[in-house]
């Protein structure tokens, strides 16, 4: 059983800064950690601290001590508050969204939990077509939460009772996924789409790898329409010819967004860093940095980190079969980009897990799966 816990602070004044992940909170996976009950009243005013989908419009994750009711010094102090399980899953991987009052977090089942901050007890769940990976989105008034599953569907809840508002579909690729938390901003829902190609073509040599092209979509936040689709591999995948084991092949694909968008308000500009193609021809998009304009989805510039990086979960299988390349590099962009202001009308994008455009860069580490 997979649970998330909450912490407590004995002493906290306001004073400080503190730049945290979420405020509060921290998961964990354990066993043994029971449901909470339900809840009888209606939710405390959200008066605490709030944290809502996975960051910032800018991904800058910073809260300042009074937004976050903690600081450096009072971190020590923290006390396990309660613990909440959840059932039949192992993992829970989304951060939480704090907002009036309640927590709002999806699970591999594809459970979605409304949480009451002080107590643990539980307001309502409903559950989605799929697992859910990424952190839920509230609007600015508390009225609805979004959520994307694991099969490329996006839904509007009602904050309040859970239920559904709205369904879309953020691509018709059957295997179209939803990793990284949508963005809301302008009344629009800006989701990043990935896709399972990727696992699929280790799972087969039989498999045709592969079709899926990374994409971003924007839906109308208040009917779930979708205004615009913006693919970041330009073709559309075609046969390229034939695997050893006389399967067709298809390409380009791949150059999926794992992570939420970063978003420049001020310019209207939306920025995504990209992944590996998971077929041969490889594209100049992938292992980037995509900007977008917001209004219409145009892709204005993309910025090419490692050229060439072709790559399936085949290339780590025994049956290499569907590898497009190996010996493989696999050098994804796979956290959320910052958005940091450098003066001048101009700004730095910067990755976790990869470096990127500023007036200067450097590299700290080899990088890795999960941006240590």
């Amino acid at each position: 059983m997979g649970h998330w816990v909450f912490y407590r602070d004995a002493g906290w004044k306001p004073g400080g800064r503190l730049k945290s992940l979420a405020p509060l909170m921290a998961f964990c996976a354990a066993v043994g950690v029971a449901q909470a009950a339900t809840c009888t009243g209606p939710a405390a005013p959200g008066k605490g601290p709030a944290w809502n989908g996975w960051a910032d419009a800018a991904n800058t994750r910073f809260q300042d001590a009074k937004a976050a009711g903690l600081t450096a010094q009072s971190a020590t102090r923290l006390k396990l508050k309660w613990a909440f399980g959840l059932p039949g899953v192992t993992n829970a991987e989304g951060t939480p969204t704090l907002f009036g009052g309640r927590v709002f977090v999806g699970d591999a089942n594809g459970v979605v939990y409304s949480i009451d901050a002080q107590s643990g007890c539980t307001y309502w769940t409903t559950t989605v077509g799929a697992g859910v990976r990424a952190s839920p989105v509230v609007d600015d008034v508390g009225r609805f939460v979004y959520i994307g599953d694991l099969k490329g569907n996006v839904y509007a809840l009602e904050a309040a009772s859970g239920k559904e508002v709205w369904k879309a579909r953020a691509s018709e690729h059957p295997m179209a996924v939803i990793t990284g938390s949508p963005k809301l901003a302008a009344g629009r829902l800006f989701v990043p789409v990935s896709g399972r190609d990727e696992s699929m073509a280790a799972a087969s040599p039989a498999y045709e790898c592969c079709t899926f092209r990374g994409s971003v979509a924007a839906l109308d936040a208040a009917t779930g329409r979708k205004v615009w689709e913006s693919f970041t591999v330009r073709e559309e995948p075609k046969v390229t010819g034939q695997n050893a084991k006389g399967v067709k092949t298809w390409g380009p694909s791949g150059a999926v967004p794992w992570s939420s968008p970063t978003i420049d308000l001020e310019k209207k500009v939306l920025y995504i860093g990209t992944g590996v193609n998971y077929s041969k021809p490889a594209t100049d998009t992938s292992d980037a940095v995509v900007a977008m304009d917001m209004d219409t989805g145009r892709v204005l510039w993309t910025r090419q980190f490692t050229t060439d990086d072709a790559y399936n979960f085949a290339c780590g299988a025994q049956d290499k079969t569907n590898c497009p390349r190996d010996p493989f590099v696999d050098a994804d962009f796979g956290n959320s980009g910052m958005l940091h202001s450098i003066g001048g009308g101009s700004a730095c994008w910067r990755s976790a897990t990869r470096a990127a455009w500023c007036t200067a860069s450097i590299r700290i580490s080899r990088g890795s799966c999960c941006g240590r």
